[in-house]
C-alpha cells in the first residue's frame, strides 16, 4: 500500500517578512480508489530538526498500519 504526505514549514510573519517558526506540519494521506478521493491518515506537528519519515513511520505503528511505502508529495 502506498502512504502519501506532504510536509509544510510553518510561518510567521515578523514586520512584513515570512520567517520559519521551527516547526512543520506533516499530513499523511491514503488514497480510496473507489472514490477517488485523498484521505487523511494522520496529521502531525513536529520540529523542523525530526527526521519526518522516522516520525510519520512511528505514528503509523501506533495507528496499526504495516506494509506501507511512503511517498512525498
Amino acid at each position: 500500500m502506498k502512504l502519501y504526505y506532504v510536509v509544510t514549514k510553518q510561518l510567521q510573519d515578523i514586520d512584513g517578512f515570512e520567517e520559519t517558526t521551527g516547526w512543520k506540519t506533516i499530513t499523511v494521506y491514503d488514497i480510496d480508489t473507489q472514490a477517488m478521493d485523498l484521505v487523511v491518515v494522520t496529521e502531525l506537528e513536529i520540529a523542523n530538526s525530526i527526521n519526518s519519515e522516522e516520525k510519520i513511520s512511528q505514528e503509523l505503528d501506533l495507528l496499526e498500519y504495516s506494509d506501507y511505502e511512503l511517498v512525498q508529495l
